[in-house]
């Protein structure tokens, strides 16, 4: 690890912070890491309405309308672009190694655009709080996948996936 890139929201600067510390290295903060922009659903409880709502704009996109954005969100496509524009200033700062702390479904569309893959599969990464991925670039721009959503590193109560969602309890 030579960098260390975080969302400037909290949870994921403080996480940040926490891996990069023994190491002595500053973390960096991108804006275009924060999390998907949920608009109208943002801090809503995850009942079963939300669920159902939810569940219904993701199958539409894993039908392919990627472009569907939340109510007064953002839609995938526009976190693809985010992760694309971090991407690109990624590959000119050139780092060997570096680590990046963000957020679940833009950690999904980040690693969609990574392995090149079309956006409507981006659910078929998993990603669960506290998750490790490891990526390998291929020289050409490309990366393959080397580990993802890995958490061995938790206790296995942690590992436990809740009702519905992808995050561990």
């Amino acid at each position: 690890m030579d960098v260390v890139y975080a969302s400037p929201l909290e949870r994921a600067r403080q996480t940040a912070e926490l891996v990069a510390a023994p190491h002595g290295i500053p973390v960096k903060i991108d804006r275009d890491l924060v999390e998907f922009d949920w608009g109208e659903w943002t801090g809503r409880p995850l009942d079963d309405e939300m669920e159902r709502l939810v569940s219904e704009l993701r199958a539409r996109w894993r039908a392919g309308e990627v472009d569907a954005p939340t109510p007064g969100g953002e839609s995938p496509v526009a976190a693809a672009r985010r992760a694309r524009r971090f991407l690109e200033r990624l590959k000119v700062a050139g780092p060997l190694a570096p680590t990046i702390v963000a957020h679940g479904r833009f950690n999904r569309v980040l690693m969609t655009v990574l392995l090149e893959r079309d956006l409507a599969r981006m659910d078929e990464i998993r990603q669960r709080n506290g998750s490790l991925s490891l990526f390998e670039g291929n020289g050409d721009g490309s990366c393959r996948a080397l580990l993802l959503d890995d958490v061995e590193h938790l206790t296995p109560d942690l590992r436990v996936v809740t009702k519905g969602s992808d995050s561990v309890k």
